[in-house]
């Protein structure tokens, strides 16, 4: 959170930097055209001429007015682009928020059998599940979850289960069925 807002508030300073570098070189090019020195910007009378320079209609009056205008409308746009961000984000989030809460994910249980091993009952709750994530298994069983994928390697040995390693998500066991005999 600190450091996103750090980000922002550089960019933030950058754009405001680059817009006055803008301004700044855009009103040295009108004093060049005008004839005057950078003092002039400093005297009062400085904005009144540019005024009256537009009610006669002074070209390069006009020309100066509208670059500063088209560079504030670059400034706000580059606000605009630099907050809307945000507010997808927070769209975004707000989304996430608003999801109905009752799927709410169930934790696995495991219930042993009287002289059950925790490999026979992680079989047997793959066989009712069908597929599990190898990292809900650990917390039910309370076990690493290399100690999970050990056990699917031995069930995936006796042609019981199949670990899959999915690019984008952790891995997870899934039960082979068993093939159906023809009658």
């Amino acid at each position: 959170m600190e450091k996103r807002r750090l980000k922002r508030g550089n960019k933030i300073l950058t754009a405001v930097f680059f817009l006055l570098i803008l301004v700044f070189a855009n009103v040295l090019i009108y004093l060049r055209d005008k004839g005057e020195q950078i003092e002039y910007i400093l005297e009062p009378h400085f904005f009144s001429d540019l005024v009256d320079n537009l009610i006669v209609g002074d070209t390069i009056s006009i020309v100066f007015l509208i670059q500063v205008f088209l560079i504030f409308i670059i400034g706000i746009m580059l606000f605009v682009g630099l907050f809307s961000k945000k507010s997808k984000k927070n769209k975004s989030e707000r989304v996430l928020k608003n999801k109905p809460k009752n799927k709410k994910k169930q934790k696995l249980r495991v219930k042993k059998e009287k002289g059950e091993t925790d490999l026979d009952a992680f079989n047997r709750l793959l066989k009712e599940k069908k597929q599990l994530k190898v990292k809900d298994l650990a917390e039910a069983f309370k076990v690493d979850k290399y100690k999970i994928i050990e056990w699917g390697k031995i069930l995936e040995e006796n042609n019981l289960a199949v670990i899959e390693y999915p690019t984008f998500s952790g891995p997870y066991i899934k039960a082979k069925s068993k093939p159906k005999e023809n009658e």
